[in-house]
């Protein structure tokens, strides 16, 4: 695909968005289970396609405020602190559109993964010590414009636990 990123099209803002849907799920790993006040909360996001025919899906995964608008993210984390409360989302940015490079036809079995872990310090902030969970929710709006039928989901992770001692 062209580098460039993808123009206004069917997936603008405010847009009514044509769900494509397709036996596929969002999975959210952690690189380890308990970490100190300090340690970056390395956490990687994925896609498998569970059937056999192949799906477009956008790996771009744009991780942003679930104030922001689907079109300004891909994935929206949600993470419940030790004392039941939902913590805020510390970072948010406009993204714009993702550049066509992101698209991906992914094949039935198969996974794409992104590129580099999410360091989840940058998004939240984790100061009481004991145990979060952590789910992810993949949204994708985009690909119309492009002319591809891609995933839109949404798609949730399994729950993930962490422990900050």
């Amino acid at each position: 695909g062209e580098a460039g990123a993808a123009g206004k099209g069917a997936a603008g803002k405010g847009a009514k968005v044509r769900r494509v849907k397709a036996p596929v799920t969002f999975h959210l790993a952690l690189s380890k289970t308990e970490y100190n006040k300090t340690d970056p909360i390395e956490a990687t996001v994925s896609l498998k396609n569970n059937g056999k025919k192949p799906v477009w899906v956008n790996t771009r995964f744009y991780v942003n405020a679930p104030e922001q608008p689907p079109e300004e993210r891909e994935v929206l984390l949600e993470v419940t602190s030790p004392t039941g409360e939902r913590l805020p989302c510390i970072f948010s940015y406009p993204t714009g559109f993702p550049k066509s490079d992101y698209f991906q036809r992914l094949p039935g079995g198969q996974t794409a993964a992104a590129e580099h872990p999410r360091d989840l310090r940058n998004y939240f902030r984790f100061e009481t010590p004991g145990r979060y969970t952590v789910v992810g929710i993949y949204e994708n709006v985009f690909g119309p414009e492009l002319g591809l039928p891609a995933f839109t989901g949404p798609a949730k992770s399994k729950p993930v636990i962490l422990t900050i001692t």
